[in-house]
């Protein structure tokens, strides 16, 4: 039983999140090492082809992600479509070690890229249907070093595997781990279910809003100065949280005094959330950060192997000097954004875009002194740091997302414009495959730019151009908030 039990804990939701997010990185990347054989030698295709199959991923997310996170949080859903995610995964892996025909590969991609879509938002959501926002920083930043982690091995767990087994082994290798986690994700109770039943152990605090039953709401009255009167106890409670305030989600205070009961108004959805100024930013600073990345991640080889003469094995392992500090970055700023003296100093929201601020400023110098380098040493180096950078300054756009995504969603339903039916009728997942569409976007549209610079001007002007995105589209973005939003 102590097995069983095991799985209704958070130590099992961020497992889970965190392992979700593993396969679906490392899918998207343990194929890469085979592309050549597989598109050159077997299907006697141009070299264009194999940019075109990473694409396809990416606008697979594009399409399970909005669709099936808009879905799960108007049903309240989230372990059916998460298994049926990993289904297809599963199947879309093995399908493309059975294709024949372009077409065929193209496809079995494209619902890879749907099903990680569907259980990336979806798992992420989660962690906001059960923390509360100011908990929600070591979570995630958990969650991620399981993201970083399979940036770094897949394409080096995919080159071994296709050197032992083949196009095959990498089809089953990617359809296993897609059915283990499914069966990880059964055992895994629904958000609802799992809150009530960490409450009923002690786990967890019966106080978020959006697990409050409508007779509570009906209870609970809002005055025009956004206090909150409890009727059957005459007790005063601030409401409208200094919490919601400062994170650009206030109360319109010349709203006449109106009892809060939910009438089964609108639920949440993308339209609510491109309003937010913070959810804009959020997906800026994704945008611009992975994009960077995403760049760095395709003409380094190029450089690497026309300046130092490194074969492919060797341009691999240099990617190691990324991935490892970005875990190390993630965690130890998730810790720091988490504790109570950021929060004294900076308060409870605008924390997290200081630290966003300060580790992507920070990546954005670091990228342009790589284009200085003169030894392969020092680049390393400065991949290192970058690395570092890229985890600390882009945990806390997750947590930001949740934290703002838990006030929002408070707001709401005080205001009785959104049903309080726990995970149903927020926009928990939703505001996640904002996130995605925003990664998809920047590593579709920013590395062709890079690739057109580096053909035409060379590999500093990449990375000039790539630090100046980040300095400039940070400073306009996370600074913003934190000069013009009010609050803290």
């Amino acid at each position: 039983m102590k097995t069983f039990e095991f799985f209704v804990s958070k130590k099992a939701l961020v497992a889970l999140v965190a392992v979700s997010l593993f396969i679906d990185v490392a899918v998207y990347g343990i194929v890469t090492p085979a592309l050549p054989d597989i598109f050159q030698r077997d299907l006697k295709a141009s070299t264009s082809v194999n940019g075109i199959f990473v694409a396809f991923y990416g606008l697979g997310v594009l399409i399970g992600s909005p669709t099936v996170s808009y879905f799960s949080d108007r049903t309240g859903k989230r372990r059916m479509p998460m298994i049926i995610g990993f289904l297809v995964l599963g199947f879309s892996s093995i399908a493309i070690g059975l294709s024949k025909e372009l077409y065929q590969i193209f496809l079995a991609r494209l619902g890879q890229g749907i099903a990680s879509g569907i259980t990336w938002s979806l798992g992420l959501a989660m962690l906001i249907d059960i923390y509360p926002p100011d908990k929600l920083d070591s979570p995630i930043s958990l969650a991620y070093s399981g993201f970083t982690i399979g940036l770094l091995s897949g394409p080096f767990i995919g080159g071994v595997v296709y050197q032992h087994s083949g196009k095959m082994g990498i089809s089953y290798l990617m359809m296993g781990i897609a059915l283990i986690n499914m069966i990880f994700r059964f055992f895994v109770p629904d958000s609802d279910e799992l809150h009530e039943r960490l409450v009923a152990k002690g786990q967890l605090e019966s106080t978020k809003i959006n697990q409050e039953t409508p007779s509570d709401l009906e209870n609970r009255h809002i005055d025009n100065g956004g206090d909150v009167l409890e009727t059957d106890s005459k007790k005063v409670q601030s409401s409208a949280s200094d919490e919601n305030k400062s994170n650009g989600v206030e109360k319109n205070e010349k709203e006449p005094t109106k009892d809060v009961v939910n009438n089964g108004g609108t639920s949440i959805g993308f339209l609510h959330l491109i309003k937010e100024h913070r959810v804009l930013v959020c997906c800026i600073i994704t945008i611009i950060s992975y994009g960077a990345m995403g760049s760095l991640g395709i003409v380094l080889p190029i450089y690497y192997s026309d300046k130092y003469g490194l074969n492919p094995a060797k341009i691999g392992y240099t990617f190691i000097a990324f991935s490892v500090p970005s875990v190390f970055g993630g965690l130890i700023f998730g810790k720091v954004t988490e504790s109570k003296k950021m929060t004294n100093l900076f308060g409870p929201n605008k924390k997290r875009y200081v630290v966003m601020l300060g580790g992507n400023l920070l990546m954005g110098a670091f990228i342009i002194f790589l284009g200085l380098t003169k030894s392969i040493t020092l680049a390393i180096v400065f991949m290192c740091l970058i690395g570092f950078c890229v985890g600390s300054g882009n945990v806390p756009v997750m947590s930001a997302l949740g934290a703002h995504m838990g006030l929002m969603t408070q707001r709401m339903i005080e205001e009785g414009k959104v049903p309080n039916s726990g995970a149903k009728g927020g926009a928990n997942s939703q505001v996640y495959s904002l996130y995605n569409i925003a990664y998809s976007f920047a590593v579709l549209v920013i590395p062709i730019l890079s690739g057109i610079i580096l053909k035409s001007s060379g590999f500093f002007l990449v990375c000039l151009f790539l630090g100046l995105l980040v300095l400039i589209g940070s400073i306009l973005s996370a600074g913003s908030v934190l000069m013009f939003s009010k609050g803290r």
